[in-house]
């Protein structure tokens, strides 16, 4: 698993159970243990090796002492085949992580987007 995370980090500027800046992810004082840290805007496509029923998770701009003061919101988005399926409302720093439930119907692929009109330390995590 190490060297696949490097590879991510290093290829896609992604991490794996932390941000790109390899802070924790934590949304609104909530640690997560396992997650995508990526920062916005970013696209994200997940490949299964078989079909999945559901996608169940959390989402939102991750909490540090630097997001804290400079973050900006995002907003997050699964799309099914091309098309949105799920769409968090604004996401700030300070808010609750966003609740993602989708019913994936037996796909083996889905996109994952956060979006920022501003991507200064707007770093999003998919939990």
């Amino acid at each position: 698993m190490a060297a696949k995370e490097t590879a991510l980090r290093t290829a896609m500027s992604m991490s794996c159970r932390a941000t790109t800046r390899t802070v924790p992810l934590v949304l609104a004082g909530r640690p997560f243990a396992s997650g995508l840290g990526t920062h916005a805007c970013s696209v994200i496509v997940v490949r299964l090796p078989a079909g999945a029923k559901r996608l169940t998770g959390w989402c939102g701009v991750n909490e540090s002492p630097l997001t804290r003061r400079y973050s900006n919101p995002a907003v997050f988005c699964v799309e099914v085949a091309g098309k949105p399926v799920w769409r968090s409302g604004e996401q700030r720093v300070s808010d609750k992580p966003a609740r993602v439930d989708v019913k994936l119907g037996g796909r083996r692929e889905f996109t994952l987007r956060a979006e920022a009109s501003d991507i200064n330390y707007v770093h999003a995590v998919w939990a």
